[in-house]
């Protein structure tokens, strides 16, 4: 939101913090006030960097890959590659601000306190209004699109803060905060189940069953992560024979549990929801540790996870929020979010070694590419800044923790994708949707404009490092502390690239639970020294960063009504806003069975065989594939996922590696795929034999079964894999 306190003489006030004068009056500057009053400067370096810089470096920091698309693909390939680039440089603004309070502390610059707390209280003025100003940004025509945060979260926020910074001047208040925050087994224990039934009441909209999953908000969007686990069911490896546009390792998971019980789609969004309570109450578990007590922990934690789950669009009983959209709770932000509750737990015993930490982050990166690098950076910035002290050795020795940690996960991935498939996991599979959707720029969308609320957001992980790197260098205490905000900004920043490619309203509120933690950890700092000198005037960076946590509080409001939720499930909504849209079932007719799971053994013969290789270009063709009993061998859910004539080809490359000859595409995307198939010596299936089509149109008599057809690869008549 707005820039916090860095150091507690200077949060506390706006009166700049200085060693002891000399004989003129004058101290040393330490490194909270170096860091102030280095903010504005190495602010106006990395825009100027930005502005002129960006242009010339411009496709050279990250080139962008020159694809193309299949015909009939409704998008269109759009990069941005001084976007991206800009973002890359404004990356470095928080390590110049970083680098430049420790350069001016170790110097020993020395100034009079009266100048000194001049400058720190113009900074703070500065960035703060600069920050409300992009707050109140998203009024404008240009962002309104969806207001987060309106006129009346504005103004409640505002006696929130207040009250925060008014509350430990009374004595009365600071007494009963003493009880409460006094750490007992069962005090944990009980506010740990409470935080968890809480989740589990926001969490409620993601459940559907195969029935209300048709007037969900996301009713087609859940198809693509549902097949991913379903792939998993069918046989297939990630990163080995198929390709996971959301996670890797987090199918295998979900799997089991399906199996164990029904393979269902109630059965899967319990199973995603589960995950996503236990994600998100391992950041309570940070919080706790991080505020060294349960019940300040608990208190940060609620308004973390409302606005986690931040509900942008829909009715109240119908939501588009991250918990409801499942590929960002729980398959990105779960890899990310578990490891950061790992390094919490390992920076209170700085003992331990640091190499499990990066078989867990290992782990993360397999499971997904764009947030599981931000984390792997993030937790080794955490255990950087912490280091004590710091030195060459100890940063050889982290690298190479580094490195065998992650090789170890690697190779232990190698292990299970040689048993599964005979073969090791391939590295373009990780990042083949990362190169496609951002650096080739498919479906992407600009920045609607420099100051808004993203920025702000930016400017909240900026302070996270600072004021990570101030405590570093004053030797603070509490060590879980300092490194998880230098986790959280660092992870917040480098996970904004999400947002930077695809920059639309409805993906915003997606950065929203990276931005929250950043809040919660500053906000224990400014807390702490409020509490410590509750007679001094808090500085507006104090101030600014309680008004974030007002906001977050306003996402309370949110909650949903269990009774309601329940009844959602079990009923059609009489308001609904948009109209349902179908949910196709797997299809019980005989004929159809027949129609998807025979392969050709000859011009004219279709045979059933138990595990036969077929290519079913539908979203769910996975969950059709397991519910018949042979295996689907496109490494993509389905064609929605198919872009390029390379997808395409290796697709058609896995049925012929498999043995199979037989291919299912719907009516829809024949315009997609049909050109390619007939390439490869594809016809398609009719009531008289195999036809070619002429363009778009299919031969007389062609059989179309649901808005399916058949294609059979003439240059391979009778399938290997009927033997």
């Amino acid at each position: 939101m707005a820039t916090a306190g860095l150091g507690a003489p200077v949060v506390a006030s706006s009166r700049a913090s200085t060693s002891a004068p000399n004989a003129h009056g004058s101290g040393a500057v330490d490194g909270a006030t170096a860091a102030w009053l280095a903010a504005i400067p190495c602010a106006l370096v990395t825009a100027l960097a930005v502005l002129l810089v960006g242009p010339a470096l411009k496709g050279v920091l990250l080139p962008t890959p020159h694809l193309t698309l299949l015909p009939g693909d409704t998008q269109r390939l759009t990069p941005e590659p001084l976007e991206d680039t800009r973002y890359m440089i404004a990356l470095v603004g928080p390590l110049l601000l970083a680098g430049a309070a420790i350069l001016v502390s170790r110097a020993g610059l020395v100034l009079r306190p009266r100048w000194a707390a001049a400058g720190v209280a113009v900074t703070q003025a500065l960035i703060v209004a600069f920050a409300l100003v992009c707050v109140l940004a998203q009024h404008q025509a240009r962002w309104a699109e969806i207001i987060y945060f309106g006129w009346v979260t504005l103004a409640v926020a505002v006696p929130l803060a207040a009250a925060l910074v008014l509350a430990p001047r009374l004595g009365r208040v600071r007494a009963v905060a003493a009880r409460v925050l006094r750490d007992t087994l069962r005090w944990r224990f009980a506010l740990l189940a409470l935080a968890a039934v809480l989740t589990a009441i926001w969490l409620l909209p993601a459940i559907n069953t195969e029935t209300s999953i048709e007037w969900a908000f996301l009713s087609h969007d859940t198809q693509f992560h549902l097949d991913e686990t379903f792939a998993v069911l069918n046989g297939l490896t990630p990163l080995v024979n198929f390709n996971a546009q959301y996670a890797s390792l987090f199918p295998y998971l979900i799997a089991i549990v399906m199996r164990a019980f029904e393979p269902t789609l109630l059965v899967f969004t319990i199973t995603l929801c589960t995950l996503s309570l236990v994600v998100l109450l391992s950041i309570y578990g940070v919080l706790r540790r991080a505020a060294g007590s349960a019940a300040a922990g608990f208190a940060l934690f609620v308004p973390f996870m409302a606005t986690s789950l931040f509900n942008t669009a829909g009715i109240q009983l119908i939501r588009f929020t991250p918990g409801v959209y499942f590929p960002m709770f729980p398959l990105r932000y779960g890899g990310a979010y578990l490891l950061a509750w790992l390094v919490a737990r390992q920076l209170g015993r700085p003992r331990t070694r640091a190499w499990p930490l990066f078989v867990a982050a290992g782990f993360a990166l397999l499971n997904n590419f764009e947030f599981g690098v931000a984390a792997l950076g993030a937790t080794a910035g955490a255990l950087l800044v912490t280091a004590e002290p710091l030195s060459a050795r100890r940063v050889l020795r982290l690298a190479g923790a580094a490195a065998a940690g992650v090789g170890a996960a690697i190779a232990l991935y190698a292990v299970v994708t040689l048993v599964r498939a005979g073969s090791l996991p391939h590295p373009w599979r990780l990042v083949q949707f990362a190169r496609l959707y951002g650096a080739a720029g498919y479906s992407v969308a600009p920045l609607p404009g420099v100051v808004g609320l993203p920025l702000a957001i930016y400017v909240t992980h900026v302070a996270a490092i600072a004021t990570a790197t101030v405590r570093a260098r004053r030797g603070a205490r509490n060590r879980v502390l300092t490194g998880m905000l230098m986790w959280a900004g660092l992870f917040g920043l480098s996970c904004g690239t999400y947002y930077v490619a695809r920059s639309s309203a409805g993906l915003l509120p997606m950065m929203f639970s990276a931005w929250a933690f950043a809040l919660c950890l500053l906000a224990i700092v400014v807390m702490r020294q409020i509490a410590a000198a509750p007679s001094r005037i808090p500085g507006l960076g104090a101030v600014a960063v309680l008004f974030g946590i007002g906001l977050l509080a306003c996402s309370v409001a949110q909650v949903p009504v269990p009774w309601q939720q329940i009844q959602r499930v079990q009923q059609q909504p009489a308001n609904l806003e948009l109209p349902p849209e179908p949910w196709t079932p797997t299809s019980q007719n005989p004929r159809v069975r027949f129609f998807i799971s025979s392969i050709a053994d000859g011009p004219g013969r279709f045979v059933v065989k138990h595990g036969a290789p077929v290519a079913i270009f539908t979203t769910l063709g996975h969950r059709i594939a397991d519910a018949y009993g042979i295996v689907n061998v496109l490494p993509y859910t389905g064609p929605e996922s198919i872009h390029t004539p390379e997808q395409l080809t290796d697709t058609l490359d896995a049925l012929r590696s498999a043995g199979g000859n037989t291919a299912i595409v719907p009516f829809e995307h024949l315009a997609q795929l049909s050109k390619a198939l007939l390439r490869r010596g594809f016809r398609v299936v009719t009531r008289t034999g195999l036809g070619t089509p002429t363009g778009a149109t299919l031969p007389p008599r062609t059989i179309v079964l649901e808005d399916l057809t058949k294609w059979v690869d003439t240059r391979r008549l009778r399938a290997p894999a009927l033997g």
